[in-house]
Formats: C-alpha cells, sequence, structure tokens
C-alpha cells in the first residue's frame, strides 16, 4: 500500500503544528537541549524492518543545532539539502520527547 501526502499538507504540519506544539510545550525563548548523542540508523536499515540493522553511528543534537542557527542566518539564495532537512528531523524528534 502506497500512502502519500500533499505538499500543501506537508507544510501546513511543519510551519502550523510545530509552531503550535513548540509554543505549547515551551514558554521561553530559548529551548534548552540537555541530551546531544545519539544513535543513528541509515535509511536503508531504517526502513527494512525484516532485517535487525547491522550498522549504526552516533549523531551530535548540539552538531545539528550548531548548523540549524547557522541555515537561519544563511542568505536567501541557500538551497536547503537533504542533511539540513536530517538534522531538522533529529531537533523534532529530540522535542517530541521519544
Amino acid at each position: 500500500m502506497e500512502v502519500t501526502i500533499s505538499r500543501n499538507d506537508l507544510q501546513t504540519l511543519l510551519t502550523q503544528v510545530v509552531a503550535v506544539y513548540v509554543e505549547q510545550l515551551y514558554s521561553g525563548q530559548e529551548i534548552l537541549i540537555s541530551q546531544d548523542y545519539f544513535w543513528n540508523i541509515e535509511q536503508e536499515a531504517l526502513y527494512n524492518v525484516s532485517t535487525e540493522p547491522s550498522h549504526h553511528d552516533m549523531g551530535s543534537l548540539h552538531d545539528a543545532v550548531i548548523e540549524l542557527k547557522m541555515l537561519v542566518e544563511a542568505d536567501d539564495d541557500y538551497i536547503p539539502s537533504n542533511i539540513d532537512i536530517r538534522r531538522i528531523s533529529y531537533l523534532l524528534r529530540y522535542l517530541s520527547g521519544i
């Protein structure tokens, strides 16, 4: 079974739902990132649930946030990459409490 999501729905989720969630849970202007290192499983293994991952590595949430802060300050002509999206996903996972 294939599942799709419209680009507009995804944009709404990212702009409105995340904004409301963050506003409700975090009252201050700064959000403390109290954890740093996390396990990272590459995409090929992440979605292949019939086989246990044979390789994983560690990521740094602090490094991801530092890079994302630079992205906020980037020139308007900067084109975000898949790495930027991945870093955002690390931060969203942390904020979700998973």
